[in-house]
């Protein structure tokens, strides 16, 4: 499930859900590796911390890249809860209100019996005035998804615990994504 809204005064709303087989204390294991998890899409190339990290209020410079293009950007670690996910921002460094400054927001929730569901939110405001809206849907749902589909992917590939030694990964256990990159049919709202 991917899900993209962007209102006329230009504030983003997005989620996207990610179902796995992992239960939610292995699912968190792996997530809360912020550098790890942060890594996994499309844009973010690396984190370089500034404070001890990952706790609430470290501060620490994401790396973007796109193509040979290579920005480096703010971000502060705003909520970090064990077990149950975190928030960070991520702000141009001209300041916070250049450059698509919003919060992404990673959540573990049960699904099930030795399942999990890992939500992704990201808030903020487009910033870029010069893009019309609907392509700015396009791309936040085009990155969205490759951040739930590569998330998707690298889960899938850790064994869980139940099969560990058996050569068995979650996928092996019929790991169900709803989200899968960018061939899952994606909804883009325009509120008025």
């Amino acid at each position: 499930m991917i899900r993209v809204a962007i209102d006329r005064s230009r504030r983003v709303r997005m989620v996207a859900a990610v179902d796995t087989a992992l239960p939610v204390e292995e699912a968190w294991e792996r997530i809360s590796d912020f550098a790890w998890t942060v890594t996994r899409d499309l844009i973010h190339a690396a984190v370089e911390w500034i404070d001890p990290g990952p706790a609430a209020g470290a501060r620490f410079v994401l790396v973007h890249r796109v193509g040979f293009v290579t920005i480096r950007r703010r971000g502060r670690i705003l909520r970090w809860q064990p077990g149950r996910g975190f928030a960070f921002s991520d702000l141009s460094a001209r300041g916070p209100q250049a450059g698509f400054p919003h919060a992404i927001e990673y959540r573990v929730l049960p699904a099930g019996e030795r399942r999990s569901r890992i939500e992704i939110h990201v808030r903020g405001r487009w910033t870029l005035r010069a893009i019309p809206l609907v392509l700015a849907r396009t791309w936040c749902a085009a990155i969205l998804g490759g951040m739930s589909g590569r998330l998707a992917g690298a889960l899938a590939e850790i064994p869980d615990r139940a099969s560990r030694g058996s050569g068995k990964s979650a996928s092996a256990r019929a790991l169900r994504m709803e989200c899968c990159g960018l061939t899952q049919p994606f909804a883009l709202r325009h509120k008025r």
